[in-house]
């Protein structure tokens, strides 16, 4: 009876084992396509010559302890049978695959002598993420954000308890340490695109949370403001203050520059441009555009408590759209290394690799078409040898009437060359 059970479980056991060809192939099919969509680039060459660019960067925690990265490229062609881990785009970055902090050399590139000086090395670097220094998990559901500044990544539990208020479709996002770091972000906290979320070591307050719905892209997004200091409606109260900044210019204005304005009956004419400017400012509320001179940081008014208040910042558009271009400003993100909070970040894309249309077999029999008939003859010579080599191993399972199992495979391929 015990044997009969044991012999009933063991069955169980290998059932879970089996597996049919409509499995095999339509795995394989699954592992075609995540490998057209990992392998979308042509990956011949190294990053190397570029310089420093932005591109996505690539660590190898089999070669290095973290004090490294390399290229696209590097990644598949030089440690596509390593520990890899993606970093995503980084700036002012260049390849270091191959040079003394690699124990091997680079397929691609002789940089053996090379040290990338301008290089910085931070703890995504040894595969970890956020203030909490959690490893990375790609199988993690958690939604991350890239700081535009720092670069570092940050779980939106991190980020605010209000996880659930903070839409995937933001396009750029500051973290509270780099608002921080370059205060004058906070002046911008006007800009209707721009979302501050105050951060409280504590604990956040919903109700500072407000919602808005934007009926031109029907996207959700959430502005937050202190409640107590700023009116709900944080549009009206921005265009309020451009009011505001305009009829103080227009009173600092000398009398003797409307002298040419004298009707003929001896009463000073209204200048009714004016008035239609700020008419218009009530009835249009619009995004603030600036020019190379006018400043929009004149328009912002913030008090001590918003000034010293640790904020995220989200926003629904590219900063490059919405940040000041004044000259002074400019100065400012020169000084700080930040020019591509104006101008187009761009990252470096490498050549979409034209030969993976079609199935492997398809490109297999393309690339026997073009090869010579030394290379060609071997390669017939050892598809011959692995099918009789699968043939005999194949008859003893057929003659015991045995299921095939996922161990059996990898049995056969482990001591294919024994």
């Amino acid at each position: 009876m015990e044997d009969n059970k044991s012999k009933s479980d063991n069955e169980n056991d290998n059932k879970e084992n089996y597996v049919t060809a409509v499995d095999y192939l339509l795995k394989q099919e699954e592992l075609e396509k995540e490998a057209k969509e990992v392998l979308s680039k042509k990956f011949d060459k190294c990053t190397y010559d570029l310089g420093y660019i932005k591109q996505q960067v690539y660590v190898c925690l089999t070669c290095t302890n973290g004090n490294a990265g390399f290229c696209y490229s590097c990644s598949i062609a030089c440690h596509s049978q390593h520990d890899v881990r993606e970093l995503f785009s980084k700036r002012n970055f260049r390849c270091d695959c191959g040079n003394s902090k690699f124990p091997g050399k680079c397929c691609l590139k002789d940089k053996r002598n090379t040290i990338n000086e301008n290089n910085k090395y931070g703890q995504n670097f040894i595969g970890r993420f956020c203030w909490c220094n959690k490893e990375y998990n790609p199988d993690e559901d958690e939604l991350m954000f890239q700081c535009n500044i720092c670069e570092e990544w940050y779980h939106i539990s991190c980020i605010t308890e209000n996880k659930e208020k903070i839409s995937e479709d933001f396009d750029d996002y500051i973290c509270r340490d780099c608002v921080d770091k370059y205060k004058f972000i906070k002046k911008y906290k006007f800009m209707k695109k721009l979302y501050f979320i105050p951060y409280n070591e504590n604990k956040i307050n919903e109700n500072n949370i407000i919602e808005q719905n934007d009926s031109r892209d029907k996207k959700r997004k959430f502005d937050v403001i202190d409640s107590k200091d700023e009116d709900t409606n944080n549009h009206i109260d921005t265009n309020k203050r451009i009011k505001d900044e305009f009829k103080k210019e227009m009173n600092c204005i000398k009398t003797n520059e409307f002298e040419n304005k004298i009707e003929k009956n001896g009463v000073k004419s209204i200048d009714t441009a004016n008035e239609k400017i700020l008419k218009n400012i009530d009835e249009n509320p619009v995004d603030v555009v600036n020019d190379d001179e006018e400043c929009l940081l004149n328009l912002s008014s913030m008090n001590e408590f918003e000034l010293n208040q640790r904020y995220d910042v989200f926003c629904n558009d590219k900063f490059n759209t919405i940040f000041c271009k004044c000259n002074n400003c400019k100065e400012e993100y020169i000084k700080n290394n930040l020019n591509f909070l104006i101008e187009d970040d761009l990252t470096y894309e490498p050549e979409e690799d034209d030969d993976l249309d079609g199935t492997l077999f398809e490109r297999g029999v393309k690339v026997l078409n073009h090869a010579s008939r030394v290379p060609l003859i071997e390669c017939i010579s050892g598809y011959n040898k692995l099918k009789d080599k699968l043939t005999d191993y194949f008859k003893e399972f057929a003659e015991q009437k045995k299921v095939v199992t996922d161990e059996d495979i990898k049995y056969f391929f482990d001591n294919f060359n024994a």
